[in-house]
């Protein structure tokens, strides 16, 4: 198999991961209570919104963007960690190591 059809397949993967999770989470909070693993899995791989409030006025308590700061990047990194942990490292790996194993192959072959 060509390099860019395993690339494509490993990305095709993950997305498909990244889109089935919440269905299965909600199919399961309809069935039963216990539903501990999809929660997890839904925190762990969804990306997070950074809304900073100063305290002040109208926009603590109404959600108007009067009294919000605009968020760094490092609050931007702080709250995505744990999708980048596992919605971005590991794809980066394992496509890196799937070009690196088949270029190593072609030049065995030469």
């Amino acid at each position: 198999m060509k390099t860019r059809y395993k690339i494509i397949l490993v990305i095709g993967i993950f997305a498909l991961f990244y889109v089935t999770v919440p269905l299965f989470s909600k199919h399961c909070t309809e069935v039963s209570e216990d539903c501990t693993v999809f929660w997890q899995l839904m925190h762990q791989t969804r990306a997070g919104i950074v809304t900073n409030s100063l305290g002040e006025g109208i926009g603590e308590w109404s959600g108007t963007a009067q009294g919000m700061e605009t968020p760094t990047v490092a609050d931007q990194l702080r709250v995505n960690i744990p999708f980048i942990q596992t919605m971005i490292i590991p794809p980066l790996v394992i496509i890196s190591v799937i070009v690196f194993w088949d270029r190593r192959k072609s030049k065995l072959l030469e």
